[in-house]
């Protein structure tokens, strides 16, 4: 299990997530996540020179999730947003005003 500051805890199917280490989740939602994985694809294609790309099956999952992002968002276009992240600086207010409170 992983933690994303936005969405918590992350819990993956195969459990090979240390629960120390970092994620960060992308939705389809997400108006820029087609551009972001169109050049996270190019970074590891390149990955700087020849002998540290990434394999071909790596990414052919890439290829197939931005396809799967392109699909959802042409389904979706009412759904789509630049995010804000609103319900996280809720929370965040949240917690630190229920340490305020504990402090006083």
């Amino acid at each position: 299990m992983g933690y994303d500051r936005k969405y918590g805890n992350i819990v993956s199917e195969f459990g090979d997530i240390p629960p120390d280490e970092p994620v960060i989740v992308f939705r389809g939602r997400d108006r820029h996540i087609v551009t972001l994985m169109n050049a996270y694809y190019n970074m590891c294609r390149s990955g700087g020179d020849p002998l540290s790309a990434s394999p071909e099956h790596h990414l052919e999952i890439i290829k197939e999730t931005i396809a799967d992002f392109q699909q959802w968002q042409m389904e979706n276009r009412d759904k789509v947003i630049t995010p804000r992240s609103d319900r996280y600086i809720q929370r965040m207010r949240g917690v630190n005003e229920a340490e305020d409170g504990n402090n006083g």
